[in-house]
């Protein structure tokens, strides 16, 4: 989500359609909301941005560049991050029509 590869408006839409609960772990759930509130920011200023929102909401040791290792990443891991967010999708609408169809 905070990659420079992903526009803003498609952040957007992404955090329009995860529901937050899906995340289990406290830290990954408020970074998933501080970016959503933080809407359709560039991502350069989106990571400026988010740790001190992080800190405050009660993570003082909060680091994003730990957070967001690997800094790179194989074309395989890619195709595996979008399958656990297309995970993620459907677990934010179960009883719904699958959204990959």
């Amino acid at each position: 989500m905070c990659s420079v590869l992903i526009k803003g408006g498609t952040r957007g839409e992404i955090c329009r359609l995860l529901d937050p609960s899906v995340f289990q772990d406290p830290l990954r759930r408020v970074v998933f909301e501080e970016i959503c509130q933080l809407g359709s920011i560039d991502s350069r200023r989106l990571r400026e941005l988010l740790p001190a929102r992080v800190t405050t909401r009660g993570f003082p040791d909060f680091d994003l560049h730990a957070f967001l290792a690997p800094q790179e990443v194989s074309e395989k891991e890619i195709d595996q991050l979008f399958e656990s967010a297309l995970q993620l999708l459907d677990l934010s609408h179960a009883g719904e029509e699958n959204l990959r169809d």
